[in-house]
Order: structure tokens, then sequence, then C-alpha cells
């Protein structure tokens, strides 16, 4: 069973000793963000699913599974939306649907030509960008699910 440490941190010293240990994933976690309104934690992991953690419980509260998966390289939180990246692919999950193990997404990308490392959104969630490991950067409108514009 393999699991992430939460550590304890304050801005104005140091990072603390461990304080908690998560325990769900199977394989080595890749990827977090974090949603400090709602006290949550996202974790995505080479078991090719993102685990949603309740950081008060410290307890999975809920499993997001892509179709067609292979290791989870990024998460992306817009809520109500998450975004995730595995192998050349990016999909998108709505939060508010209420499974507990959500496997349908609402948006699936194909844009880039190698496994995706990092995707962001911009400030105000239109554009969502994504680079590979051939350098290359591709930036998607999320209304029209067209690409933009890609960097090489």
């Amino acid at each position: 069973c393999y699991d992430f440490f939460w550590i304890n941190y304050k801005m104005s010293r140091p990072p603390s000793i461990l304080r908690h240990r998560l325990k769900g994933h199977t394989e080595t976690v890749l990827c977090l963000e974090a949603n400090s309104k709602e006290n949550t934690l996202y974790s995505g992991s080479e078991d090719s699913s993102i685990r949603v953690w309740d950081l008060r419980t410290r307890k999975v509260t809920r499993a997001l599974i892509p179709s067609k998966a292979c290791a989870i390289t990024s998460i992306c939180l817009n809520e109500p939306f998450l975004y995730s990246s595995t192998d050349t692919r990016i999909f998108c999950f709505d939060l508010r649907r209420p499974e507990i193990v959500l496997r349908q997404t609402i948006k699936n990308y194909q844009s880039n030509s190698e496994e995706i490392n990092q995707i962001t959104l911009s400030g105000n969630g239109e554009f969502l960008a994504s680079c590979d490991d051939s350098g290359s950067v591709q930036i998607v409108s999320t209304r029209d699910d067209q690409i933009v514009r890609t960097f090489n």
C-alpha cells in the first residue's frame, strides 16, 4: 500500500515533523491539489486513480477513475470541475455528481502527442494549458474544446 505524508507547514517557520500519514493508493502518488475552503486534498497516482481526502478526518471520501487511464500525472481543480491528465489525454470530472466512485467524465481532450507532465487553468477557467515530454505546450478553450494555440 502506497501512501504519502502530510507535513504540518506554517509560512513563519520551516516545515515541521510528520503529522499524519494518508493511506489509500496502491501505487506511487504523482500529484496533489488542495482545496482549503472545503478542507480537501486530491491526489493522483500511478494506480490510475484520484483520491479525494477529507483532511479533518484524514479519510478518503471519493475515488475518481477515468476510463482507459494510465498513471495520473497532473490534476487541476476549478470547482465544480476537476481536470486530470493521463498519458496524452485530459479528463474532466464534474464533482457535483453524487457517486462515491466516479468513473464518468464530462469532457475528454486528446491534444498532446506525448505524455502530459502538467496541466493548469487560466485564472478565469476559460483556458487549459498542458505541457508534454516533447516540450510542446497546448492551450485549449474550455468553452468550445478547441486548441487555441500550440507552442513547440
